[in-house]
């Protein structure tokens, strides 16, 4: 019976540790989606800026990265094309490692 309790503690203890990863995930799956909003509206709005080329490019990048679970990284990379439109986040960025 004691063994019985140790091991139903156990998996309770790993499933609210697993909980908490995904949540945190959840959070960054998020503003994935806000920054891919946000970056495709400002790529529609700066057809003609000289760097949207490279924008696009960060765009692309940080899509990758963001559905492969990448979302830090995709992250940086949506908000170096913000800042390469000139509508960046008032946050700051490092420059986006694989755009």
């Amino acid at each position: 019976m004691r063994k019985t309790i140790t091991v139903a503690s156990a998996a309770l203890f790993c499933s609210g540790l697993a909980l908490t990863g995904a949540q945190a995930d959840d959070a960054s799956l998020s503003q994935c989606r806000d920054l891919a909003q946000q970056v495709r509206t400002a790529l529609d709005g700066n057809q003609q800026n000289p760097n949207y080329y490279d924008a696009n490019r960060a765009q692309r990048s940080g899509q990758d990265f963001c559905a492969h679970g990448f979302y830090k990284t995709g992250v940086a990379n949506y908000q170096a094309a913000l800042k390469l439109l000139g509508t960046g986040q008032a946050k700051s960025t490092e420059s986006a490692p694989g755009a």
